[in-house]
């Protein structure tokens, strides 16, 4: 109740500008002019509502990062469309404000994640269903609700899609060596070549 109440008399009569959220859904706006002052400010701020004695995990979200991240990308990989994993971060303000930027998609991989981007987002437009061994209703969701492109692991979900979802644009996923990864993907995801 501390942390609440330190954001709520601090910052409720500011501008929106940058956020602070907690699992609970709370959002209060912190107003910041450079990126060592926002950098200060977040951490007087955390700082702040830890010892206010916050016992729920939160965190602290500047949209102009994200939006500065997908800059840089489109700056130096101009032909290549960055996909964001909903599951990395679902928080409706990260996906607004994805949903803000050209040239970003979203990755789903479950009928669930694919109603968050239709709540959040309005449609699947910019969305791609990725998960490697789709389930039928999640596919016959994705199609009733005009998702444009999914996925393939194996000649199996190439069966699948031809019977579920004829119309949909395919991205084949090709198994490749991960030798020198720190997270070993190959055995999870991609057909083998022989596929």
């Amino acid at each position: 109740r501390t942390a609440h109440t330190f954001v709520r008399s601090v910052f409720e009569t500011k501008p929106s500008c940058r956020y602070l959220s907690t699992r609970t859904k709370m959002f209060r706006p912190i107003v910041v002019n450079s990126p060592q002052q926002q950098k200060n400010k977040m951490f007087e701020i955390a700082r702040s509502i830890i010892c206010g004695g916050q016992q729920q995990s939160f965190f602290m979200y500047e949209p102009d990062i994200l939006k500065n991240a997908i800059k840089t990308w489109n700056l130096k990989l101009p032909k290549v469309t960055p996909y964001y994993a909903i599951k990395a971060n679902d928080h409706p303000l990260v996906l607004e404000t994805l949903g803000e930027i050209d040239n970003v998609r979203i990755d789903c991989a479950s009928k669930n994640e694919m109603l968050t981007a239709l709540t959040t987002l309005g449609s699947l437009e910019n969305c791609i269903y990725s998960h490697p061994c789709k389930d039928v209703d999640h596919l016959l969701f994705a199609r009733d609700n005009n998702l444009p492109m999914t996925v393939v692991d194996s000649v199996e979900e190439m069966e699948k899609l031809k019977r579920y979802c004829p119309n949909v644009n395919i991205l084949c996923r090709i198994a490749v060596s991960n030798e020198y990864s720190r997270v070993l993907l190959g055995n999870k995801f991609g057909c083998s070549e022989n596929k």
